[in-house]
């Protein structure tokens, strides 16, 4: 009835407001942010024959093929950071399956690298292999820099099977880290109103309204959980 589609409307508005509820755009800006590098390269020369330099070559596609392989030749390149770039192409062309193959070639190599174990983790939410995102995203510790968008991965997964407790849980987290940040408490407004916890999320709401005072869709939020 009405109040059905008023619930609906505020889960809209309040959707309004986050930037990291989907997989694949919080892997966007992770990609944007970290990129694809980020360590030295092996003092090793790769082998002439590596497919994967091959694949990456023709992926580039048209004219620039030749050119790019005689370029990869001429560096030293980490076997690693080839299959993340290729991971990262595999997904960006909603390839998930690739993605996660390469993800995980360089996983075995690098258990630790735990920027690669993010996109993993992204690439089987995007396959809707919730169980093993989940296990991947646990495995990033708290010290790692995706251990917060780890966490907001997580309460998406939860959110999306109506286990709001458990997403309430890792958004929870995700904000003793990075207290104050309004994308995260709009994820967390959303919750609590399909929870139907209106008290809180008319709270945290009342709190991003005070962060950002001149942020005119946290006032209409605030107001649609008052109707």
């Amino acid at each position: 009835g009405g109040r059905a589609a008023g619930e609906r409307q505020q889960r809209g508005v309040a959707w309004c407001c986050v930037g990291l509820g989907r997989a694949g755009g919080t892997l966007g800006a992770s990609v944007r942010r970290v990129g694809c590098g980020g360590r030295p390269a092996s003092s090793a020369s790769p082998a002439e024959t590596d497919p994967l330099r091959k694949r990456l070559a023709e992926l580039a596609g048209g004219g620039e093929k030749h050119s790019e392989l005689a370029r990869l030749e001429e560096i030293e390149i980490s076997p690693a950071d080839t299959r993340t770039k290729l991971g990262l192409l595999y997904f960006e062309r909603g390839d998930f399956d690739e993605a996660a193959t390469q993800f995980n070639l360089v996983l075995g190599a690098e258990p630790a690298n735990h920027q690669v174990r993010y996109f993993l983790g992204t690439a089987y939410t995007e396959l809707s292999e919730n169980n093993m995102a989940v296990a991947e995203f646990n495995k990033i510790p708290e010290s790692a820099e995706q251990y917060v968008e780890s966490r907001v991965q997580m309460a998406y997964i939860y959110d999306k099977q109506s286990d709001y407790d458990k997403a309430i849980a890792m958004l929870g987290k995700a904000l003793a880290k990075k207290p104050g940040n309004v994308e995260i408490m709009g994820f967390l407004v959303g919750v609590y109103q399909e929870k139907k916890d209106y008290p809180r999320a008319i709270d945290l709401c009342r709190q991003m309204v005070k962060l950002e005072p001149n942020n005119d869709k946290y006032h209409f939020t605030l107001g649609a959980l008052y109707d």
